[in-house]
């Protein structure tokens, strides 16, 4: 319900502003810092990671494939002429740690 709230005062404050660039410059500067936090989302998982050096936390399917969908939005801007989405194909990029070993774990129980 909160996304559909979001939503609909965007797009009814949108409609509101009559300049059509305007309103293309207001919708677009929002979709670039709703996408922008969604690929940078996955570097707080990478502290922890790194904290930890195990990679546990880390979904690998999740970091997959928002790194292939940013990377086919770069492709798509760069095709026409749009500004692409460079940066969440970096932040895609982004971490590297190892696996801790079996022995080892992150939750000790006192029991």
């Amino acid at each position: 319900m909160g996304v559909l709230g979001i939503f609909a005062i965007i797009l009814i404050g949108s409609l509101q502003i009559d300049d059509i660039v305007m309103r293309r410059l207001f919708v677009g500067i929002l979709s670039c810092a709703s996408l922008i936090s969604v690929f940078a989302s996955p570097l707080f998982i990478i502290k922890l990671v790194n904290q930890t050096k195990s990679v546990q936390f880390m979904s690998l399917y999740l970091s997959l494939f928002t790194f292939l969908m940013s990377t086919s939005f770069l492709v798509c801007g760069l095709l026409s002429d749009d500004v692409p989405n460079g940066i969440g194909t970096l932040l895609g990029m982004t971490g590297k740690s190892r696996r801790l070993d079996a022995e080892e774990s992150l939750i000790v129980s006192y029991g």
